[in-house]
């Protein structure tokens, strides 16, 4: 496993790359990231939490959190994202995602920002809903035609999805490179205030129109 803190460290690695190599792409802190700060910050996930937690009616909690990252506005991690992707796909090297997405609601969402984004086709794109992201890198393998691929890299923002996707390819006799990707970019913006947290989270659980659902004390 390879840990990275931009983009331009995997020059190297995609120069070696072929039309019998696939790069997957996680997209939440790889690809896109949520253009309001607040959202993304931990401290704002821990009082969305405490909502959960706070509330009668988990399955109006969950639609809602759910319509509300979906229509959130993103933005590119990084820029030069976007020319190695094109780089990529002139090589004929194959350009897929293996992301997260709770519900196809998000999934699409997240279809639809990568093209207003990025605006290059990614195939496959795969969505772990039920299953972690192994499992269902493991299924599409064996979908397709054995020796497609002979060499998957997979990019994502957490360690532990990186190697349970690599248990998962060694079954298919592929050679897999896992790319930890820490974002300095994202390191390094400000912390949202509390102030800044509660305000947006006032507006997630009013949205409910549902006085079960109320932030815990």
């Amino acid at each position: 496993m390879h840990k990275i803190t931009s983009i331009n460290q995997l020059r190297n690695i995609f120069e070696q790359l072929n039309s019998q190599s696939l790069v997957l792409w996680d997209i939440n802190n790889v690809l896109l990231t949520y253009a309001n700060p607040v959202v993304r910050s931990e401290s704002f996930r821990q009082r969305l939490w405490g909502i959960k937690q706070g509330t009668t009616n988990k399955q109006k909690f969950w639609s809602r959190w759910i319509q509300f990252h979906a229509t959130q506005p993103v933005q590119l991690v990084e820029s030069a994202t976007l020319e190695y992707i094109a780089t990529l796909r002139q090589n004929n090297v194959g350009i897929g995602v293996l992301s997260s997405a709770p519900g196809d609601t998000v999934a699409e969402a997240r279809r639809k920002q990568l093209q207003q984004k990025i605006g290059i086709p990614f195939d496959p794109c795969l969505f772990a809903t039920h299953l972690d992201k192994g499992e269902v890198l493991h299924a599409f393998l064996k979908k397709i035609t054995p020796g497609t691929y002979q060499h998957i890299v997979f990019i994502d923002d957490l360690a532990p999805n990186i190697a349970l996707t690599a248990k998962m390819v060694a079954q298919h006799g592929i050679t897999f490179t896992g790319i930890w990707y820490c974002a300095d970019i994202l390191a390094s913006l400000p912390i949202p205030s509390e102030e800044e947290v509660e305000s947006l989270a006032q507006e997630f659980w009013c949205a409910q129109q549902d006085s079960n659902l109320r932030p815990t004390d």
